[in-house]
């Protein structure tokens, strides 16, 4: 019997660390479990604007164009694309080619991000009598539109199963189809350390600092970190996507160095989702800051919870403790028991 075809809808061009590794990861995963992957190229014009735009501040402007090369090299490498689709109407031509289709994870179902393009991530593009799974989708921080639920309602009821990655989404949905999604894992949770540990680079290994990795500019978080910074004397070493003064700042850091310099770090002060991860899944003392969007909270503060970690959000600069280390005995006996649960979902339904 011929292995199952399955095509992963994502946000994998994105120039986004986390895009880049969930992508990497469900695709490995689902390998692994004997299906035969593809990641659909699909490049439409917001993810060509937002996420290849060269910003006009010269250390930002730098720090993209050494970075974008580095993204597609990792991606033509390590991921197993399709055939490139721009648009709607030429992606509909591969719904013939593969047996199931799933969409997630990132913010796919977020309209402020996708636009127009929000059917396509619904999956409204598929033939009928093709397997639709929504694994691990977010709508963001923020409630549906009221102008989306039509869209919403009619394209998931084609959906075979459909799991979310914060309760906000959850919830949602349910307000709309009466169906309740389950909570899953987001796909880099699904592997465990050693899985990444091969795949990091040594650019940070021989260094001893505080790793910032900062999406907004945020005070707190500086303020976080030159507070650890004065505590232990280390260095502070930001692999953000923009310059910060009071940092060492590396240029063209490719998604390998990236996860190496989580792996590698003493300290993390974050406020990404997976720098948050990713320092979970390392057993790293680290930090989430509270991000000045409290809606952009949702889902870490949803994992921390669901660990036991809630302690690791960081409201104050008084909060920090660097003596107080992070229960990670708990946390992983919490985190293989979810792990357990988002495969059985994907096992369930890809049976």
């Amino acid at each position: 019997m011929k292995p199952l075809k399955i095509g992963i809808l994502t946000f994998h061009r994105a120039i986004n660390y986390g895009a880049i590794w969930q992508c990497y990861a469900l695709t490995n995963y689902l390998k692994a479990k004997g299906f035969e992957v593809s990641v659909l190229d699909y490049f439409p014009e917001f993810l060509r604007k937002y996420h290849y735009r060269l910003p006009k501040n010269p250390y930002n402007f730098i720090i993209k164009l050494l970075v974008i090369p580095r993204f597609r090299r990792f991606v033509r490498k390590n991921l197993p694309l399709t055939q490139t689709f721009f648009n709607k109407n030429e992606i509909k031509q591969i719904s013939s080619e593969f047996d199931v289709f799933i969409c997630g994870s990132d913010q796919i179902w977020n309209k402020e991000l996708v636009g127009n393009e929000l059917s396509v991530f619904l999956l409204d593009f598929v033939n009928e009598g093709k397997l639709k799974i929504a694994y691990s989708a977010s709508i963001g921080g923020k409630s549906i539109n009221k102008e989306d639920y039509n869209s919403f309602i009619e394209n998931l009821k084609s959906f075979s199963a459909i799991s979310v990655r914060e309760i906000l989404a959850r919830e949602e949905i349910y307000k709309l189809i009466g169906v309740r999604p389950q909570i899953v894992l987001d796909p880099t949770l699904l592997m465990d350390k050693d899985f990444y540990i091969k795949q990091i680079s040594d650019r940070f290994k021989h260094k001893n600092y505080i790793l910032v990795i900062d999406l907004e500019k945020n005070n707190l978080l500086q303020y976080c970190a030159k507070r650890i910074e004065q505590e232990t004397k280390l260095p502070i070493i930001n692999v953000s996507s923009a310059y910060y003064k009071y940092a060492t700042n590396t240029f063209s850091v490719s998604p390998s160095d990236w996860v190496g310099a989580i792996y590698y770090a003493k300290y993390l002060v974050v406020n990404s989702f997976h720098g948050l991860a990713f320092s979970i899944l390392f057993e790293k003392n680290f930090y989430f800051v509270n991000k000045k969007k409290k809606s952009g909270n949702n889902r870490a503060l949803d994992l921390l919870q669901v660990l036991g970690l809630s302690d690791r959000f960081i409201e104050d600069v008084e909060s920090i403790d660097i003596n107080k280390k992070v229960d990670y005995l708990s946390a992983n006996n919490a985190l293989t028991h979810a792990r357990e649960l988002s495969g059985i979902f994907l096992d369930t339904v890809l049976k």
